[in-house]
């Protein structure tokens, strides 16, 4: 469906029929959000087998009412972590009921509302200004995952926050 399928070549094996309660642009969402979200959570799992016997318990998920953000809730509430999903006020009831433990206000400051070393993983698909307080939530050893930066794509880095803390 779009981007020139018609013209696309793909091995059967790596086909997946359609849901038919699905329209086509609904189930073209699980290929690309829910896609990205998987492999957000593939690079937590990937730390946690190098680290045997390491086991996440809390993620921060920015702009998490989102396709990948929303998908990602749901993933890493099913592998058994709490999901702290920062989003607008208004979405806050909707992302509780995917399955997030707590939602943060996005103009909120997660430093203030979490305090240092509190999560051990974040998902940031936002980026932007806030972005030194993704890293000052970390606990120590903690990592950070990113695919998005709606709000902002350059951002400034201490790079002894990186090193001190042993961040990934």
């Amino acid at each position: 469906y779009g981007g020139f399928s018609q013209y696309a070549k793909v091995n059967g094996d790596f086909l997946v029929k359609k849901p038919e309660n699905l329209s086509s642009k609904q189930s073209m969402i699980m290929g690309t959000a829910g896609l990205t979200a998987l492999l957000c959570c593939f690079a937590i799992k990937a730390r946690e087998e190098l680290l045997l016997g390491e086991k996440v318990k809390d993620v921060l998920v920015t702009g998490a009412s989102g396709g990948v953000g929303s998908a990602a809730v749901q993933l890493i509430k099913a592998r058994g972590a709490d999901v702290i999903a920062v989003t607008s006020g208004s979405k806050s009831q909707d992302l509780l009921t995917l399955g997030a433990t707590k939602t943060l206000n996005r103009d909120q400051r997660v430093v203030e509302a979490l305090g240092s070393n509190s999560v051990d993983v974040v998902i940031d698909l936002v980026g932007g200004k806030s972005w030194p307080d993704f890293l000052e939530v970390l606990r120590p050893g903690g990592r950070y995952v990113v695919s998005g930066a709606i709000a902002g794509a350059i951002v400034g880095l201490d790079l002894r926050t990186l090193y001190l803390k042993d961040l990934s």
